[in-house]
């Protein structure tokens, strides 16, 4: 059978997220994930409230008892685990619901950089790229964890992909589009800030396009 291109990426992005799940015994509780779980718990819990009883979490010390849990970080990663554990937590255990999420930004992950590398060297440099990813002992440790490495290297990855995409296409939509992305970024991890110098660093030595920068 023949698969096209988007159908090896999505084989891939399949076997990647079983094998996560497989090997997630092996990976014990992280210092820092039971903090990304109690934030997890608490954001998900409070939406929950604010659906039912949106009179009663808009107060002021509601949403400052259920936002402060890791405020030091930004949510939108907490939040994305959190949807995934209330779905699945009564399917598995309560380690692998919370992780879960980012098991399949993980796997995500190895789908679009097979397409990347694929669409620009070839199928065999697409499945090597993939393969040398999750090859690297640190990297999949990290993609069994309910923590927030994995997420940021996802989201400015997002963003780069994007931008790379949309290079041809002046239409100030897609612009706007790259924007939103790259706010999401911003929204899991700091780190994202240095996502513009870098684009724009490429842009001045291989691209030279004003219209680029805006």
């Amino acid at each position: 059978m023949k698969f096209d291109r988007l159908g090896i990426a999505t084989i891939l992005t399949i076997i990647i997220f079983i094998f996560l799940v497989i090997t997630n015994e092996d990976v014990g509780v992280t210092w820092d994930e039971p903090a990304y779980f109690a934030a997890s718990e608490s954001y998900i819990h409070w939406m929950d409230q604010a659906l039912s009883l949106p009179e009663v979490a808009m107060k002021k010390e509601m949403i400052s008892n259920a936002w402060q849990i890791n405020k030091e970080h930004p949510p939108v990663d907490k939040i994305w685990s959190g949807l995934i554990w209330s779905i699945t937590r009564n399917y598995t255990d309560d380690l692998t619901a919370h992780r879960l999420g980012n098991m399949l930004l993980s796997a995500v992950l190895a789908g679009l950089l097979y397409l990347w590398m694929r669409d620009t060297y070839g199928v065999a440099v697409g499945l090597v790229s993939v393969g040398a990813l999750f090859s690297m002992p640190r990297f999949f440790f990290h993609a069994h964890l309910a923590a927030l490495d994995v997420p940021a290297a996802f989201s400015v990855f997002i963003t780069t992909f994007l931008f790379w995409k949309t290079l041809p296409r002046k239409h100030w939509a897609w612009g706007l589009l790259l924007g939103l992305v790259w706010g999401l970024a911003l929204a899991t991890k700091i780190n994202a800030v240095f996502v513009p110098i870098t684009l724009g660093i490429w842009i001045i030595c291989f691209k030279r396009e004003l219209r680029l920068f805006w």
